[in-house]
C-alpha cells in the first residue's frame, strides 16, 4: 500500500464489530508509524469512497447473522478431499511426534519398539483423537475459531511439520537401525 492509503476487505467470517475496528491502518510513513483511522485519511487518498465504506458497514450486521455451516456426513468428512483427513492426521502427527521423541529420550527405544510394547494404548489414542476431530464436523461447527495464537492456519502448519518430523524420525531409525537419541 502506498503512503496514506487505506483498504477495506470484506469478510463473511468477521462480525460487524471486528470489521469496524479493522479500519485502523498504517499511515505508510515507515515502519513503526502510528496507525490511522479512516476519518483521518483524506478522501482523495482512499482506495474506496465514503459511500462504499458506509455500504460495507451497513452490510456487516447481516454478515454476523449468516447461517451456520451445514453438518457433513461421515462419508464426506472422511473423503480424500474432505475436512477430516488432513486435520485428524495432523493432530495425530503432532501428538505422535512429541510422544515418540519424549519416550525415545527417556527410554532410548526406537518408535517401532515403543509401538510394539504399547499397541493398545496407541490405537485407543488414535481412535479417540479421530472421533474428537470428527464430532464437531458432524455437528456443523465451522472449525475456524481462533484463540490467541491458536489459529486454523497455525494448526495446519504445525501439523504438516509434525508429519514431516515423524516421517523423518521413522526414516532415520529405519536406515540407521537405532533410535535417534
Amino acid at each position: 500500500m502506498s503512503k496514506g492509503t487505506a483498504a477495506m476487505k470484506a469478510s463473511p467470517v468477521l462480525p460487524s464489530k471486528t470489521v469496524r475496528s479493522v479500519i485502523v491502518l498504517s499511515g505508510g510513513e515507515g515502519k513503526g508509524s502510528a496507525p490511522r483511522m479512516l476519518q483521518d485519511i483524506p478522501e482523495n487518498e482512499r482506495m474506496f469512497s465514503t459511500a462504499q465504506w458506509n455500504e460495507a458497514v451497513a452490510q456487516a450486521p447481516a454478515m454476523k447473522n449468516a447461517p451456520p455451516p451445514k453438518p457433513v456426513s461421515v462419508g464426506e468428512a472422511f473423503a480424500f478431499s474432505g475436512p477430516l483427513p488432513e486435520k485428524a492426521n495432523g493432530r495425530l502427527a503432532m501428538l505422535g511426534f512429541v510422544a515418540a521423541l519424549g519416550a525415545e529420550i527417556s527410554t532410548g527405544q526406537p518408535v517401532l519398539t515403543q509401538f510394539s510394547e504399547a499397541t493398545v494404548p496407541v490405537v485407543a489414542t488414535v481412535v479417540a483423537f479421530t472421533l474428537a476431530s470428527l464430532a464437531p464436523l458432524l455437528k456443523g461447527s465451522s472449525q475456524s475459531t481462533e484463540v490467541g495464537p491458536f489459529t486454523p492456519q497455525a494448526e495446519l502448519t504445525n501439523s504438516r511439520f509434525a508429519m514431516i518430523g515423524m516421517a523423518s524420525l521413522l526414516a532415520y531409525e529405519y536406515f540407521q537401525g537405532t533410535a535417534l537419541f
